[in-house]
């Protein structure tokens, strides 16, 4: 009987909203060395359809570069400086829910 009642519930998690986590993993796939990485004011976007901070991260010199903005929206994140793609899901990110 207990069975019956995780999968459902297992099912409907799995198909949930994307998480932070989410966020954070493709944010880090965009900037040059992912480990050093570092996120603060990390927040849904009034759409509700994905997240918004900044992020740190070293460049090719080791060195970490300061804080710039992100947004990760249906599934795609994009840093500030890929102006054209950042404008895109900014779009996204902040037409507010009915």
């Amino acid at each position: 009987m207990r069975i019956l009642i995780l999968c459902p519930l297992l099912c409907l998690l799995a198909c949930g909203q994307p998480g932070v986590d989410d966020a954070i993993d493709a944010v880090r796939g965009e900037v040059i060395e992912s480990p050093s990485a570092r996120f603060r004011d990390v927040v849904p976007c009034p759409s509700g359809k994905g997240y918004y901070g900044m992020v740190n991260s070293k460049n090719v010199k080791r060195e970490y570069m300061g804080y710039q903005p992100f947004i990760y929206a249906e599934g795609n994140a994009a840093l500030y400086e890929s102006q054209m793609e950042y404008q895109q899901l900014r779009l996204l990110c902040a037409v507010k829910k009915a």
